[in-house]
């Protein structure tokens, strides 16, 4: 069986806050699943979230001439 990791841990592992990884989750960044009252990520996603995750900030607007 895979290795499930809480939202906290995804985080650290990421090097993300929680809050960025709620908002991964919420816009279907990342996959969860929600096992009772907590919500689990696969070791899988995270690797490839980390592998794969959108730079952070707002997206540069290129100079118009």
């Amino acid at each position: 069986m895979e290795e499930l990791l809480s939202l906290a841990q995804a985080a650290r592992e990421i090097g993300i806050t929680p809050g960025g990884i709620s908002h991964a989750v919420s816009h279907n960044l990342l996959p969860s699943r929600q096992y009772g009252p907590y919500r689990l990520i696969t070791r899988s996603a995270v690797d490839f979230y980390k592998k794969n995750r959108p730079a952070a900030g707002r997206q540069r607007h290129k100079p118009s001439n």
